[in-house]
């Protein structure tokens, strides 16, 4: 009935809705932290139409039930296909963090995704870093400005600067202040230079970044939810750094 209403799906193979449908059903199943039952549902989601989709969901489903080291396959055979995916590049890159891979694996992991997400910034030459008694513009990007574990280890660095940093607070993915009090800790904190990017392409990001004049930009998200490491390979501050909102 649904394919003879929708001519868009009477186009549709079979094994293609098969295969999704069974991909949402292990991700419900997942999210009801009902794992074995995800995972059942997601490896035949790959066996019937195997895509990134179907494929994400299986590599989503390894970590919850204690095999991280059986995603990293299926993420970059999504990369095999399609270097540019961004989900599949910042998952395996962090995935991989969950097993004993080596430093040299890690770092081709992550050139790998940063082959796939590099972007070509507007060239425009940065500042001059000159402080001349003036405070120092520091940027931290992030999407845990709210209740999180990251914040347990950033928020005593970013809620305690002296007058001599004037930190801004980019926050990569919306907050709700009325239900977070930490989310609301961090914006009044921040007052004026709180930035919302959530919604904001990097582009735009990198104008307004340039625009605040930012000495020193910094991550604080990394391979996690709410990174925007395409963002950084912009260059939208003349000193770039990652830091410690990942512990690895």
């Amino acid at each position: 009935t649904m394919m003879a209403a929708r001519p868009d799906l009477a186009a549709t193979k079979p094994e293609e809705v098969h295969g999704i449908a069974l991909c949402n059903w292990a991700l419900i199943n997942l999210d009801l932290e009902q794992v074995e039952l995800a995972l059942e549902k997601a490896a035949l989601a790959v066996e019937v139409y195997p895509c990134p989709q179907t494929r994400t969901a299986l590599a989503l489903c390894y970590p919850a039930a204690g095999s991280p080291a059986k995603a990293l396959p299926l993420y970059n055979a999504i990369l095999d296909e399609h270097p540019k995916h961004h989900v599949a590049g910042i998952n395996a890159s962090f995935v991989q963090t969950l097993i004993d891979a080596t430093p040299k694996e890690l770092l081709v992991q992550r050139q790998r995704f940063h082959e796939g997400q590099r972007q070509v910034g507007s060239g425009i030459k940065h500042h001059k870093l000159s402080l001349n008694g003036k405070p120092l513009r520091v940027g931290y990007v992030s999407g845990d400005y709210r209740r999180h574990s990251a914040g347990s280890i950033f928020g005593g660095v970013l809620l305690k600067h002296s007058p001599a940093i004037e930190a801004y607070l980019y926050s990569t993915q919306p907050v709700d202040v009325t239900a977070d009090a930490m989310s609301k800790r961090y914006k009044d904190c921040a007052g004026d230079r709180w930035r919302d990017l959530s919604g904001v392409s990097d582009e735009e990001a990198e104008v307004l970044i340039r625009k605040d004049r930012i000495d020193i930009l910094v991550d604080l998200s990394g391979h996690t939810g709410g990174g925007r490491l395409g963002l950084f390979t912009r260059r939208p501050a003349p000193i770039q750094v990652t830091a410690w909102g990942f512990a690895h």
